[in-house]
């Protein structure tokens, strides 16, 4: 009896030996996102030779990882900005020692969250007197949303672009950093937004943003002599961007809404629009040719920095030095 135990063992060992863990599949999930939210990743695929259960555990690529598991999902919160390879592992559930190799790497773009100011729900009077397409001034009621502090800059647009594969876009020999993307077209801004989990602003929240809960001409009173504190402008830029924040906020704390570079919004374009646009969260014509940019640019002269300046459609694939974006978000 002892003898066919032995001998039972000695199979048993003999079999164990050659059991082998296939490798899991490429984990599956955001490929890019911001600091401080927790992000959920896929995988399965893996089998044991022997036909036992199996576990998993991913390689978050900040030096951590999850527990071992067999459920085929785990999630994870990055602490730093970067770029991580994050991939995944199998072993048998029963002999633990049995395991598989690493799995192909998904590339994750972690981004520091930029600051975003609340705009409380309410209405605001929309446009002015001062050029037609910026006529009728209208009351304008939005729902509350957020918008972010300063505009997209390229240290930021950069990680997107190392994420997603595309081209990193010219800086004019401006500099890259913390200057204002420039250079991107409507697509491309539209893009950015919605891979740092936002969307473009449309063109009355980027508006009321401005205003920051004034009617002047601009957000610091109609006195065009102060534009130098707030805006970058054909009078002090030098012929090109600069960092963004370094002039003075508007009254609820946004930077650079007067100045730097103009920014594309969510809206088609209608010289005519504000005569029958809605009361209410109005998001621009159906349809149109042009796309609309708002707030002035670096080359700008003061009084096309005004709040209500809307004299720059251009068509959605267009790319300037004198174009950004910022981003929004439906709280």
């Amino acid at each position: 009896t002892g003898a066919v135990k032995g001998v039972g063992r000695q199979l048993y060992r003999a079999v164990l030996a050659t059991e082998t863990v296939s490798t899991p599949g490429t984990p599956a999930g955001p490929a890019a996102g911001t600091l401080g939210t927790s992000y959920g990743y896929t995988t399965g695929g893996a089998t044991s030779s022997l036909g036992d259960a199996v576990e998993y555990r991913f390689d978050w690529g900040d030096g951590s990882y999850s527990t071992w598991s067999s459920a085929t999902s785990a999630a994870h919160t990055w602490a730093a900005a970067g770029m991580y390879s994050v991939k995944v592992q199998a072993r048998c559930g029963t002999h633990t020692g049995k395991v598989s190799g690493w799995s192909s790497a998904l590339a994750v773009g972690m981004v520091s969250p930029t600051v975003m100011v609340l705009i409380p729900a309410g209405s605001f009077n929309m446009g002015s007197i001062v050029e037609p397409p910026e006529n009728p001034i209208h009351s304008v009621y939005l729902d509350a949303y957020l918008i972010e502090k300063y505009e997209v800059t390229f240290a930021q647009y950069d990680v997107f672009c190392g994420t997603t594969g595309r081209s990193l876009p010219s800086d004019s020999g401006f500099g890259r950093g913390n200057h204002p993307v420039i250079n991107i077209s409507w697509y491309d801004a539209k893009a950015y937004c919605e891979w740092a989990g936002r969307r473009l602003p449309t063109e009355a929240e980027w508006e009321k943003a401005c205003r920051g809960g004034t009617d002047t001409d601009y957000s610091w009173g109609d006195s065009m002599g102060l534009a130098g504190t707030y805006a970058w402008d054909v009078y002090n830029s030098g012929g090109m961007s600069h960092p963004v924040g370094e002039k003075a906020a508007n009254p609820i704390g946004l930077y650079d809404m007067h100045g730097n570079v103009s920014e594309w919004v969510e809206d088609w374009y209608s010289s005519e629009y504000y005569i029958s646009s809605p009361s209410s969260n109005p998001v621009g014509p159906s349809v149109g040719n042009e796309k609309v940019l708002r707030g002035g640019h670096w080359w700008h002269v003061v009084e096309n920095l005004r709040s209500a300046f809307r004299r720059l459609p251009s068509v959605p694939d267009t790319r300037s030095s004198m174009c950004g974006c910022r981003c929004a978000k439906t709280p």
